[in-house]
This record gives structure tokens, sequence and C-alpha cells, in this order.
């Protein structure tokens, strides 16, 4: 007998082995040693690794020779459950942090659960194994149990056909994009079940709030309370979601909307990656896994909810403006109404969309496309005259010149270094492969191009200008997200071949992507260096009681809010708006901090008599008025009356 068949007669050793080394540690375990989990953990691992190794050399000797009806398929399925118990526990490990922190890979803590699950999918499988492979050392051929093919002949006829159902499902016209929506809407959706009921981000209570009061009038072009003053809201989102709230209700809507739109943004990116670099499916929907995978596309998605679903108009426009093709009228009709959808959706994308419909006007009258020229400029009304509406002026205070264009201010020169650091943190890996793909002059991808740098300009305007930048100006970065996301990732997928790279550049996002979902305290130095980045997917606040107490303080407001103004600082404000309606500023009164002077001041300063206050700490005398608490908690509520003396004089 040849010496390598004679080793692999050894085969029936491994699982053995494997049985040995789990004993071992689960002795550990019983003595308590205090490192056995750290133990018992290597062991599962190197049982796996054993009992695969031994099934693996079996089939490889035999699987050729002997049909899959025979104890050949019982170690196969010894190897499976070994797998199977190791997946298990690796998922009930991970339950008992989650959503808090992401368990090591390797040398992890167990549950009583995942600790009996893994010890008997382990122990059994290695069994199964040893078994089978006994068999076949003893008798040098499995046991047949009926005719069938060579296991090795069924496997790969099984491999074949579903190569063949994979390439059928691609070659689909419309599958990849389903796909795209599924596994972008399944990605973000999974923290949303971990935080059931919670809304996540810090805003989105606000949006179920000022949903709330846009249904009672109904009004997109009103002024509504928002985050403690009077704003000119872009008002696509509401009238989206108009009918879904009165389905299920503010909350319910907003605790669902964020997935979808994520989903859109996947599909709009896949979407993209046809029309503008020509991708099959398979590699469009690998694109649209870089968008739905890159992390500062995810934080769009914690609470920017107007500004994520402005991203899905702007990336459907670039699908529509740069994909191949004469000029046509019902493609001018409908790239000017996506790029006023993205006017109507938010302020940063109001800019993307006031670009590119002067560059359609441009390019439309160079080619005599009266359709696109009329187009461009409707478009480039809607979006000019919309961003002037939401700051309520057509121009901006200027410390330095009096006054500047509409959304210009003036930073310090100390944010140069903040924007530093959030272009190099934030875009990472995606920054060289956008570029290449800005410098790619393969195909003309314009509209991209241009609608990029217009969103990097703002965004990186405190560098060059800082005394006349874009307001807000890491919105405008973090914007430009969803178009860098696909056009690297397109690039990607067109330029490089090699399928392990793409593995490999998606596995890198996913070192970031999964425990910014997941684990929020794995995350908190990366988001340290970006301005208004949160921690992870996660309400705010993150604890349960915090939660549960600012629950019941809004409804402890219910039908309150006719009866006195109300004082509260922002994170507690916006919780009390989902129980008052259409407030005014000096009905609900955003205070940056509460205290005796502080609630003092505002009512001196509105004119009020009375008002409630809810705060963390306790008033002290407040002079000239006397407060009286109503409701007693980690939050406790006041009514804060100004005194009266007996002739009718304010008291002094």
């Amino acid at each position: 007998m040849p010496r390598l068949e004679r080793l692999l007669r050894l085969r029936l050793l491994l699982p053995l082995l494997a049985v040995v080394a789990l004993s071992f540690s689960v002795r550990l375990l019983l003595e308590g040693e205090y490192r056995s989990w750290v133990v018992y953990d290597y062991s599962v691992w190197l049982a796996v690794l054993l009992v695969c190794l031994g099934v693996y050399l079996d089939v490889k000797l035999l699987g050729g020779r002997f049909g899959y009806a025979s104890t050949l398929l019982v170690g196969v399925c010894g190897a499976a459950v070994t797998v199977a118990g190791r997946i298990a526990s690796l998922i009930l490990n991970q339950s008992v942090y989650a959503p808090y922190k992401l368990v090591p890979l390797f040398g992890s803590s167990y549950s009583y659960d995942s600790f009996v699950a893994s010890l008997v999918c382990l122990i059994s499988g290695s069994l199964l194994a040893s078994v089978a492979l006994a068999v076949h050392s003893l008798l040098g051929r499995p046991l047949v149990f009926f005719d069938s093919a060579p296991l090795s002949c069924a496997a790969r006829s099984a491999w074949s056909a579903l190569v063949r159902l994979n390439r059928r499902f691609w070659a689909h016209r419309w599958l990849y994009l389903l796909a795209a929506f599924l596994f972008g809407f399944a990605y973000r959706f999974g923290p949303e079940i971990v935080w059931w009921p919670w809304l996540i981000g810090w805003d989105t209570v606000e949006y179920a709030a000022h949903l709330m009061d846009f249904l009672e009038g109904l009004n997109p072009l009103a002024s509504y309370h928002w985050m403690g003053s009077m704003r000119n809201c872009p008002p696509l989102l509401n009238v989206l979601l108009c009918l879904p709230a009165l389905a299920v209700g503010a909350w319910n809507a907003f605790k669902v909307y964020p997935s979808v739109a994520y989903g859109l943004l996947a599909m709009s990116s896949a979407l993209a990656a046809r029309r503008v670099f020509g991708l099959g499916g398979f590699r469009c929907f690998l694109a649209s896994a870089v968008t739905a995978l890159f992390v500062l596309n995810l934080r769009i998605s914690w609470d920017y909810q107007r500004q994520l679903l402005g991203s899905v108009f702007m990336l459907l426009s670039i699908a529509a403006l740069d994909s191949e093709g004469k000029p046509s009228l019902r493609r001018s009709v409908v790239s000017g109404v996506l790029l006023a959808c993205c006017a109507l959706s938010h302020e940063v994308t109001a800019l993307f969309s006031a670009a590119l419909s002067l560059l359609l006007a441009y390019r439309s009258i160079r080619l005599r496309d009266f359709g696109g020229f009329a187009a461009g400029l409707a478009a480039l009304a809607v979006s000019v005259g919309l961003e002037a509406w939401y700051w309520r002026r057509p121009y901006t205070p200027n410390a330095y010149f009096g006054v500047a264009p509409v959304g210009v201010v003036s930073y310090s020169s100390s944010t140069m270094s903040e924007v530093l650091g959030y272009f190099a943190a934030g875009f990472g890996l995606i920054l060289p492969f956008a570029v290449l793909a800005l410098l790619d002059g393969s195909r003309g991808a314009a509209y991209s191009k241009i609608g990029l740098l217009s969103l990097a300009a703002a965004g990186l305007s405190p560098l060059f200008a800082p005394y006349t930048s874009a307001a807000t100006w890491y919105r405008f970065l973090v914007g430009a997200a969803p178009l860098a996301s696909m056009l690297a990732g397109a690039w990607i997928m067109k330029s490089v071949r090699d399928r392990r790279f793409h593995l490999l550049f998606l596995l890198l996002l996913l070192v970031l992507a999964v425990p910014y979902a997941y684990g929020v305290e794995d995350t908190s130095r990366f988001v340290s260096a970006l301005r208004e980045f949160p921690g992870g997917l996660v309400p705010s606040p993150v604890n349960p009681a915090g939660l549960f107490e600012l629950k019941s303080l809004s409804e402890w407001f219910e039908g309150r809010g006719a009866e006195a103004a109300i004082i509260a600082e922002p994170g507690v404000a916006r919780w009390i708006h989902l129980a008052v309606r259409n407030p005014t500023p000096g009905e609900l009164v955003w205070a940056s901090s509460i205290s005796s002077s502080s609630v003092k001041s505002i009512m001196d300063g509105l004119g009020l008599d009375r008002a409630y206050v809810a705060c963390a700490s306790s008033l002290k005398e407040l002079e000239g008025f006397e407060a009286r608490k109503l409701r007693e908690g980690t939050i406790d509520v006041y009514l804060v009356e100004r005194r009266i003396s007996p002739r009718g004089f304010e008291a002094s």
C-alpha cells in the first residue's frame, strides 16, 4: 500500500483527538479554572478543524470510487454538525453582549445555552465522524446503503447546478435590483430588531413628532416647530410618509422607514452602476454592497432621515443623467423630476440638484436639446428657490462681509483640523477608488463627477475658505458618501477582475460596518474623530431605563401642552414634542441647560407667568417665582408660576 494511503488511515485519529480536546477543556471548566472559557473556545475551534480535516481526507480518498448513499454521508453529516455547533455557539455568545459590544472570534465567553449547544453538537458530530472513519479504516471502504453516483460526482453536479442557477439569476433584468434592496434593507433592519421598539437615532424622535404635526394640517409649505425654532422643513419626506403614518402611526413609520430607504439606497447604487458603468447583474450587486457597508452611509441612516431620502434620489438622478443613449423628452422629464425631488428632500441634496441642473441645461443647449434645457432650468429654479425658502431668506448674515449667499457662514480657522480628520477617517478605504473613478476617462460620467465634486467642495470649504464656508460642512461631506461609495464600488468591479480582491475589499468594509451596526463600544475611538457622529446604530439614550423614563415623561405630558409653556433641555424636549401638537418656540422651549437662573431668564424673556419645567436636577428657590414638583422620577417636572402680590403686582 502506498505510504500516502497508510498515512490516510490515521485520519480516524483526528475526530477522536477532537473529543479528547473537548474533554480536557470541560474538565478545566468543572475545576473552576478562571481561564477555562478561553481554553474551551480554542478547543472548540480545534475540534472543528480536526473533524473537518479528517472527513475531508476520507472523502478525498474514497469519494471518487463510492456512492454518496453510504457511510461517507455519515462522516459528512458529522462534520456539518460540528460546524453548525460552532456557528450556533458564536451566535449565542454574541447574544449575551449584544448590542453593546462584539465578542472576539477566538476566546469568547460562553453562556449556559451556548456551552450546551456547542458541546452537544461537537461531541455528537465528532462521534459520528469517528464511527464512519473507523468503519472505512477497518474495511478499507464504506458501507453502501444502495447504488448511487460517486460522492465527488454528485458534489460536482450539485455545484454545477448552483453555478447555472446563479448565472440565470444575475442575468435577469431586474432581480439584481431586488437583491440589492433586500441586502441593504436586511443589514439596516437588524439594529432595529435588536433595539425594538425604540427609534434609532437622536433626531428620529423629533422626526416622528414633526410628522405628527404635519398630519394635523397637511400643509407642506407651512413652517413647523423643529429643534426649538420655527423652520421651513423640506417637505417630501412628510408627504411620502403621510399614508403609512395614518395607517400605523408616525412612530412605527419611522421604525421601518430608515431600513426601507437604506434598501432603496443600495438598489439605486446598483442601478447607477449598471447605467453608468455597464456592469453585469452580479457586479452591480457587489457595487451596491460597497454602498450598503460604507460606514458614512450607515451614519446617514442613523438620524439624517431627510438626507437619506435625498441620497436615494441623488443616485437615481445619476442613473438617469449619466446613462448612455441619445437625449429624449422622456429622459429629460424624468431627470428634471428626480433633481426636483433631491431639492425637496434636503438642503444638502438641493445643492447637488442645483449643480446638476445647471450642467443639464448647459449640455442640453449645446446639443440643441430644448427639452433637456427646459428641464434643467426648471430643476435649477426649484433647487435655488427651495434653498432660499429653507433658509427663509435669499442671503445669510456674515460677520466679515455683512451678508453672503444663502448657506454661506463663517467658521474659525481651528475647524480646518476637524475637516481633515473627518475627511481622512471618514472616507478611508473608499477615497482612493473614488478618486480613480473621477480620473477614469473611459466613460463620461460627467454628472457623477460634477455632483461628487460639488458636495466635496462644500464639505471641504473650511479648509480653503473658513470665513465663507458652507453651513454644517460635515453634512455635505457625509452627503458625498453615497455617490463616492457607488463610484468606488463600480470602478472596482469594472477595473479589477480578480474576485478575491472584491471579497477582500468587502471584508475590510465589514471590519468597521459590523461593529458600527451591532457593537456600540467597539467604534468609540473611530467616531471621536468625526463631527456629529454616533457610536453606532442605537437609540439615544442608549440605556433602556433612560428610554422608558423618557417615554413615561412623554405620556405624562399628553393633554398638558395647552395648560402652560414647557421648558426642557433638547434631549428631553424632543420626547415631550411627541405629546404636544404644533407648538411654537414659546410653547415648547428648548433650553441649552436647566437651572434656577436659566429658568427665570427664559420666563422673564418670554413673558411667561407659568411653565412646566422638565429637568434631572432639583430647582432651587426662584426669585419672584414659585416651583411645585408635579412628577418625580429620573426626570422631574415642576410647575413654575410667577408670584403675584395681593395688590396684583408682580412680587419682587
